[in-house]
């Protein structure tokens, strides 16, 4: 066996199960990093893959018929909420990462707002131990930028990065200490952490559930402007620009935001952020969801062509659609999202 420790007794013959050959047959093969969509077979020696495409099935290989069924990447899901510890009732590592594998998804990064918060190496020694025994999938770990999640006073961030913590944030709590925030963000700077913030203005946004806007009106729920997530996203940006720390945005979801988005992006700054595709879902129309199609392809990074012809799709439903209608709009917009060129063809 190639690369295999040897034996303590080299006459004794090698108990260890050899190697399975796995063909799968005609899989839909996804590439995200080429953007291609094929047909084909994949052959799997060992757990690595050797060969993609059409070859036929190696001798003595377990075939498995895909049917066309979609094969791709296991996804990496980041910022999950999971209720270990102090809310396992909630969510578990068990229960969670049983979900994700059904899903696809390989890989889950969790979000420190637990109780107690992830806020010493400790505790996220602790969270780390109990995902790896109890999760069928992968389960990393974010920490608290600040302890208790609090805003006020940084973690130990160095410590934590040898712990395992992956990034630092205080997930939705927004600190209002802009001074404690740029103390985190420097030595966060200095070691090469990834911090993770949550755009919002968190006086204006108090008590709401909502975006400003018909939904929320007719519904009766507590709003906000969306000028609360831009104010909190260019202090965000401003606190960036003097730190130099690497910034992720956990939510962008209104377009006022994406100019100082813009901006950071021209300035060289290392700053990401994520669309959210759920504030589609709860759009009033296709007018909101054009504008949100909008936000995503200006923030994407696809071809002219392809931009028109999402946006001609989408805002080819009336706004006197039916319910069926605007549900087809929805999943346009999860289409453009997912697999662009898919939607285009169809």
């Amino acid at each position: 066996m190639t690369g295999a420790a040897p034996l303590p007794f080299p006459d004794t013959p090698d108990p260890r199960p050899a190697p399975m050959t796995i063909y799968l047959a005609s899989a839909r093969i996804i590439d995200p990093e080429r953007g291609t969509v094929t047909t084909g077979n994949v052959i799997l020696n060992a757990g690595m893959i050797t060969a993609i495409g059409a070859a036929p099935a190696p001798k003595g290989a377990k075939v498995i018929d895909c049917n066309g069924a979609c094969l791709a990447p296991g996804i990496v899901d980041i910022g999950v909420k999971i209720g270990e510890p102090g809310e396992r009732h909630r969510e578990s590592f068990r229960s969670a990462g049983l979900a994700a594998a059904a899903g696809g998804v390989t890989t889950i990064v969790a979000r420190p707002d637990t109780h107690p918060a992830i806020d010493t190496p400790e505790v996220l020694e602790f969270v780390t131990r109990r995902a790896a025994e109890a999760s069928p999938v992968r389960i990393r770990h974010m920490a608290a930028l600040t302890k208790g999640r609090a805003g006020a006073e940084m973690t130990e961030i160095g410590f934590l990065l040898d712990a395992g913590a992956i990034a630092f944030t205080d997930a939705t709590h927004v600190s209002t200490d802009t001074r404690a925030l740029s103390r985190a963000l420097i030595y966060a700077r200095s070691l090469g952490a990834l911090v993770i913030g949550h755009p919002q203005e968190p006086g204006l946004s108090a008590g709401a559930s909502a975006t400003s806007g018909k939904f929320a009106s007719l519904r009766g729920l507590p709003a906000v402007h969306p000028m609360a997530e831009r104010i909190g996203f260019d202090r965000d940006m401003g606190l960036i620009e003097m730190t130099g720390a690497r910034y992720h945005a956990d939510q962008i979801t209104t377009a006022r935001s994406l100019p100082a988005l813009e901006r950071a992006k021209a300035n060289g700054m290392d700053v990401t952020a994520v669309l959210a595709f759920e504030a589609s879902l709860v759009a009033s129309g296709p007018g909101p969801l054009l504008d949100h199609l909008n936000t995503t392809l200006f923030a994407g990074r696809m071809s002219d062509s392809l931009r028109r012809a999402i946006v001609i799709a989408v805002a080819a439903v009336p706004a006197t659609s039916t319910t069926r209608d605007r549900d087809r709009a929805r999943v346009a917009l999860f289409l453009a999202l997912a697999a662009p060129e898919y939607l285009v063809q169809r």
